[in-house]
């Protein structure tokens, strides 16, 4: 499960990105990986992409670097894929 904890905005470029992994998900496919896209699909900063045990994890995410836009976030776990929109306004 995905959940952004607020948006960000010019006052805030950065927010934090909560999600959990099951615990059955590491038998079939034992990496995790939270991708961020731009609204062409674009990877623009690839956030997690490694071995994690089961339990809830937060991962910051810092849009300075960024334009104004909308863009998505993508977690990948053994067959589980969420994919949620967050919006960046400078």
């Amino acid at each position: 499960m995905l959940k952004i904890i607020y948006l960000l905005t010019r006052y805030s470029p950065t927010t934090k990105i909560k999600f959990d992994v099951p615990a059955g998900e590491r038998i079939f496919n034992p990496f995790s990986r939270l991708t961020v896209y731009n609204a062409l699909g674009k990877e623009v900063a690839k956030l997690v992409n490694e071995k994690l045990d089961p339990g809830s994890y937060e991962v910051e995410f810092s849009g300075l670097d960024l334009p104004s836009a909308v863009y998505f976030y993508k977690l990948t776990n053994g067959f589980h894929t969420e994919t949620k929109k967050m919006f960046l306004i400078k």
